[in-house]
């Protein structure tokens, strides 16, 4: 049995009209995906060749179902989908920004610590640096998603 067909048969049996469909739209022409020839023979020689392309049909026929139900939905159904991706992103900022607000208060006291003396001092320095940029960048982060809030609730709203 061709890797195609089993492809097709395996999806066929997730979501058999949808993912069917998707499959005749899909075409990768298999001589030119790995350099094969014209004389018949099956142009995928490796085990990674055929890997590689039953990945790639795979890719593709996500990508189509992913398309089709997104134009398939709901302003609703977008607003609640939007939302608890906002607030996932919201729950792992703020884990983010608590974890980098640790790092950066453990470095000041390991440089309180250490003194200027201390051999690791301009280490404990660079590693502060970068601890402030990194609760800076969650701080910024935060703000970024309270403005994707805002807008997805002002035009859920409407």
């Amino acid at each position: 049995m061709k890797l195609s067909s089993i492809l097709t048969f395996a999806w066929a049996l997730v979501i058999p009209s949808q993912i069917l469909a998707l499959v005749v739209e899909t075409k990768i022409e298999r001589s030119s995906y790995a350099g094969g020839s014209s004389n018949g023979k099956d142009p995928l020689l490796t085990d990674e060749d055929r890997l590689n392309y039953a990945k790639t049909v795979l890719e593709k026929i996500l990508d189509r179902y992913k398309a089709s139900v997104a134009r398939d939905m709901t302003k609703g159904q977008y607003c609640t989908q939007h939302a608890e991706e906002l607030e996932t992103s919201v729950k792992k900022c703020q884990q983010d920004l608590l974890k980098a607000m640790t790092n950066q208060a453990k470095l000041e006291a390991d440089e309180e610590q250490c003194g200027v003396d201390c051999p690791k001092y301009h280490k404990i320095q660079l590693d502060l640096i970068n601890a402030r940029k990194d609760v800076d960048y969650q701080r910024t982060r935060i703000g970024i998603l309270n403005d994707q809030i805002e807008a997805l609730g002002n035009w859920c709203s409407v």
